[in-house]
Parts: structure tokens; sequence; C-alpha cells
């Protein structure tokens, strides 16, 4: 769009003379980007590929220049509300692709309103090679899973929360045999948030009761994975804490839902906030 500039001349008692433009300016409207919502990005361990989705249900797998190299959608078995699909762990060798799912609204505890450990409610292994999925744990609904690879990406340990008593089971993802680690008392609904060792030794966990008075209690407990025993680490904490790491001195750390991090030290069991995340308002 072209815009002239002009200047306005007082009458005066001699004759005027007409200005002309002197310039004109050129504004050109400059195109609106929007940007597109990628949703479930993860790269693969050599950082050689990526997989993504634009809508959480159909995913794209492409290499670093973009070439695509497979294409695959979620399949809502159960006609599950605004459902989807979101990969949340790629083997370190580059294999496997590993999905969990989400049905939605609907997809709460069996046992009380809301949930409280969940991380998905199936698990899905896509072959990266072969473009071949394996159901590893059964697509449920209403339910879901409590769930944690092993550092080394061989073992998968998870909890059904729709059981009484809930049990926390062990699955070798090499060649699928599965076995029972801990069976919970029947006034556990839940157990998950788990935890891996460096070493792959142990395990942490958290378990969730409701008491009469319909408070929340949380207990950390540590399973040697050799022996099979178990230490109460925390009990009856009031707060839901989800793991984040577990260094090699063995300091365990969590968030809570307010982002604070926690710091859980195994050893004397002592349980203290880190940081607590401030909000600044610019002005």
């Amino acid at each position: 769009m072209l815009v002239s500039c002009t200047q306005a001349i007082m009458p005066m008692s001699t004759p005027t003379s007409t200005l002309t433009p002197t310039a004109t300016t050129t504004i050109t409207s400059s195109p609106i980007v929007h940007p597109t919502q990628v949703y479930g990005l993860l790269f693969s361990p050599d950082g050689t590929k990526r997989i993504q989705s634009l809508d959480w249900n159909n995913y794209e797998i492409l290499t670093t220049n973009r070439k695509i190299l497979w294409s695959l959608s979620y399949e809502n078995k159960f006609g599950a509300f605004e459902p989807r699909w979101h990969p949340f762990y790629w083997s370190l060798d580059g294999k496997y692709i590993y999905f969990t799912c989400y049905h939605g609204p609907d997809d709460g505890s069996t046992k009380f309103f809301g949930n409280a450990l969940k991380d998905g409610d199936c698990i899905y292994r896509f072959d990266v090679d072969t473009g071949k999925i394996v159901e590893l744990i059964p697509e449920i609904l209403p339910g879901y899973y409590a769930f944690s690879i092993s550092p080394d990406g061989s073992q998968l340990v998870y909890a059904n929360q729709t059981e009484t008593p809930v049990k926390i089971k062990l699955l070798d993802l090499n060649n699928y045999k599965e076995r029972v680690l801990f069976t919970a008392d029947e006034k556990i609904l839940e157990m998950g948030s788990f935890g891996w060792s460096p070493k792959m030794d142990k395990i942490i966990f958290t378990t969730l009761e409701i008491l009469n008075d319909e408070k929340r209690v949380y207990s950390i407990f540590m399973l040697d994975l050799k022996s099979l025993k178990t230490q109460t680490i925390v009990s009856d904490f009031d707060k839901w804490l989800g793991f984040e790491s577990w260094d090699e001195q063995d300091y365990i750390y969590y968030r809570d839902g307010y982002r604070v991090v926690w710091k859980l030290n195994s050893e004397n069991k002592m349980l203290t906030p880190l940081a607590v995340p401030t909000l600044t308002l610019s002005p």
C-alpha cells in the first residue's frame, strides 16, 4: 500500500504554491505465520530420527532431513472420549519406541474419584526397523497403570491399579517373561511413582491409602530386586510426589503438584524440600 505524505499550507495574502509530495512510503504487510503445534515429540538416542504428531493420534517417524520412515495411527478400540497416544521412551539402541495411551476424562480410577498414581492406560512397542507393533500391557478402560522402564531398557515394572490387591509386576522386554515382585495389603489402593536405582538392583515406589475421613496418605517403600524384601522409607505423607531421578550418591528426587523439588536420603530416610519455584511478573 502506498501512503502519500502531504503538508498543509496556511492561506497568506500572497498567492501560494501547491506543495507536491516529496516522498512516498511503501508498507509491505508481512504474512502472518501460524505456528503448528507438535505433540508427542521424541528424538532417538543418536539424534538421527524423531517421532511427532499434530493431533496426538497420527504420528510420523522422520529422519533429520525430514524423510518420513513410518506413519502410524492410534486405533480407538473402546470408542473413548478424546483418546490420545503418547510415545514416552525410545530404546537406547534406537530399535523400539514405546507408547502409552490416554482415554480422556473417563479413564479415572475404578476405586475413587480422580487418579493419583497414573502413567497411562496401556503400553505398546513399535519396531522402527519392521513397523511391527506389539501390545505389552493390555489397553484397559476403565482403569490405568503405573509403570517404568529400567535405565538400560531391558525391563518394565508396572502395576494395574484396577486389581485388588495391587501387585507390582516385572516384565522382561527381551523374552516377555513376567513375575510378581510385590503384593500390597488390600488397604493400599494404588502403587506407582516407580524409580530405578542406578545399578538396577532396587526400585522405589509409592503407595496410596484413603482414610475414613477421605484423607489421602502416601508412603514410600524400597524393594530389593534380588531378595524381594521391602523396607519403609516414608510413612503416611500427605503430599503426592512424582519420582524424578536417583543419583549415584543414592539421593532420590521428587516433585510435588506445585513443582517443588524434594530430596530423599534413603539412608537416614529424611525427605526435605529443596527448591520452591517463584513467579516473577514483569512491570
